[in-house]
């Protein structure tokens, strides 16, 4: 593999893996949670190219499985990004947590508005989306930096 396409595959792996975590993080909630207040992507980008939401349950499902890995993967390609600007250890998280999350809880507000649930609940719901994308953050740096210094180790041995 040439060196231009190390970081590249470092970044799809750190993605998958991250996905990986925040899919069983998310799963792991929803199993413990009283009420379901998730946000699909394929709900998100329906709502945005203002698509009507019946369809075909099987081609929805692999939407929206298509956007999850492949926004898990766009993340993992955000953090090869930042650290190659200097942004490692917890100001790369602070950073990867603010472009990674702080959209989709844009969107995801603007697909669904805060419903009359209490504050309490609203308050949980923000927590437990905020723990699953800072163990996807959390695990993205620890695949890239162990992927990364893998790269350097070889580099440095020619």
């Amino acid at each position: 593999m040439g060196e231009r396409s190390t970081p590249v595959v470092r970044g799809v792996l750190t993605g998958l893996a991250a996905t990986v975590v925040y899919t069983w993080t998310s799963t792991q909630l929803k199993k413990r949670a009283t009420t379901q207040d998730s946000v699909q992507p394929i709900q998100v980008a329906v709502a945005l190219a203002g698509a009507p939401e019946e369809g075909d349950p099987a081609r929805r499902r692999g939407a929206n499985a298509v956007l999850h890995w492949g926004y898990g993967i766009w993340g993992g390609l955000l953090r090869v990004l930042l650290a190659r600007r200097g942004l490692s250890g917890w100001r790369g998280d602070l950073a990867q947590l603010a472009v990674f999350w702080g959209p989709w809880r844009v969107l995801a507000l603007a697909h669904k508005p805060a419903q009359r649930a209490d504050r309490g609940q609203r308050r949980a719901a923000l927590l437990a989306d905020f723990g699953k994308h800072a163990a996807y953050v959390l695990t993205a740096r620890f695949v890239h930096d162990r992927l990364a210094g893998r790269a350097e180790r070889r580099c440095s041995d020619h």
